[in-house]
């Protein structure tokens, strides 16, 4: 079943909103319904069972059962109810404070707690069948349910019942079997998705584009959303390519992405995280020239750098020692009196601060 929280397709800044009227009839219904709920709860002091009796105090003596079967099938359906009334308003809330609230999910709303209903009368049967595994005594019947385990159960079926029709259908195709066509339908899978993240402010339309690979060809029509925002993704094969905006990726924050189409009966699900972009290491100076040389045999030794940026504020060190180096723009000259010097080895001299934004060393070659 469709759900607002994740198919409705309304513009993110509609102005509707709810009329307090249906506000307030959906609050009613919800608390009519815990009413009843209470109200055909069985009380443990009318008889061994607990199940089989009202009593004469209670309001709705309609809701009272005669057998303990026909008690637990009203608990089931009213437990189903209220978990739908529950998500009908979360999800109206939800809307309406966002500002995607439209009109046109009254029905949804309304219809969805009479199904909640149903759900949770039909799941509660499947479980007694014994099609789902359960803690259930059947040879002392109904006596030995639990009665908590039951209004539980119908009440999460209520809350999620997209969830369990998925599950329902599965049910069907395990019994049934399914045609090929239709498991292939409900299979199609994620195979890969790029990119993983996007740089917050991106303006190139391309790199802004999500790459979504699935496991087989996707065919039919489509529909997308991004947090809410209606898209129009485009399929070729097994690729669906999905457009993102400047808006999209204007802060960081989580993109929920959502697909759905005939290929897609249960929806296709992503989530791409926008992060604010790493900003590039600055470029670290490079040397002009050849190799720098110094001879073992020069009366001062040192060794003199030519750069490709100005040294201004660069220090330097040699055989692990600092040493007052002369700078002269883009050129550094590197006294190495007083460091052994062996014709056909190379000696490493590091520079930091200045234009490095971390120490590099550069190679110098000793010779005759």
């Amino acid at each position: 079943m469709a759900d607002p929280f994740s198919s409705q397709t309304s513009s993110p800044l509609t102005s509707q909103r709810p009329s307090h009227w249906f506000t307030s009839f959906l609050t009613a219904v919800l608390l009519l319904l815990m009413v009843c709920f209470v109200q055909a709860w069985p009380s443990t002091s009318q008889g061994q069972s607990g199940l089989s009796s009202c009593s004469a105090a209670k309001l709705f003596t309609w809701l009272c059962a005669d057998d303990p079967e026909t008690t637990l099938l009203v608990i089931a359906g009213l437990a189903g109810a209220i978990g739908s009334a529950i998500h009908a308003l979360t999800s109206l809330a939800a809307h309406t404070g966002a500002g995607r609230y439209d009109q046109k999910w009254q029905t949804w709303y309304i219809v969805r707690i009479p199904v909640g209903a149903a759900l949770g009368m039909m799941t509660y049967l499947i479980v007694r069948a014994g099609f789902v595994t359960a803690s259930v005594t059947e040879a002392s019947g109904a006596l030995k349910v639990n009665l908590y385990g039951v209004a539980a159960i119908s009440a999460l079926t209520g809350i999620y019942s997209r969830e369990v029709m998925r599950k329902l259908s599965e049910l069907i195709d395990t019994l049934f079997g399914a045609s090929a066509a239709a498991q292939a339908a409900r299979g199609l899978t994620i195979v890969l998705s790029e990119p993983k993240t996007l740089a917050m402010g991106e303006a190139d339309d391309k790199k802004r584009q999500v790459q979504i690979t699935f496991d087989r060809d996707v065919k039919g029509a489509l529909i997308a959303e991004v947090n809410g925002r209606s898209v129009a993704p485009t399929a070729d094969g097994k690729v669906v390519k999905l457009p993102l905006s400047k808006e999209d990726v204007a802060q960081e924050r989580r993109l929920d992405i959502k697909i759905f189409g005939a290929a897609f009966p249960a929806g296709a699900q992503l989530a791409i995280e926008v992060k604010k972009a790493e900003a590039p290491a600055p470029a670290q100076p490079g040397l002009r020239g050849g190799p720098v040389q110094v001879s073992a045999a020069a009366a001062i030794p040192a060794a003199v750098f030519q750069f490709d940026a100005d040294m201004a504020g660069v220090k330097a060190r040699a055989n692990g020692a600092d040493v007052a180096a002369t700078i002269n723009g883009k050129s550094v000259t590197v006294p190495l009196a007083g460091v052994p010097l062996t014709a056909g080895t190379t000696l490493p001299v590091e520079f930091s601060s200045g234009p490095f934004a971390k120490p590099k060393a550069f190679d110098v070659t000793v010779v005759a």
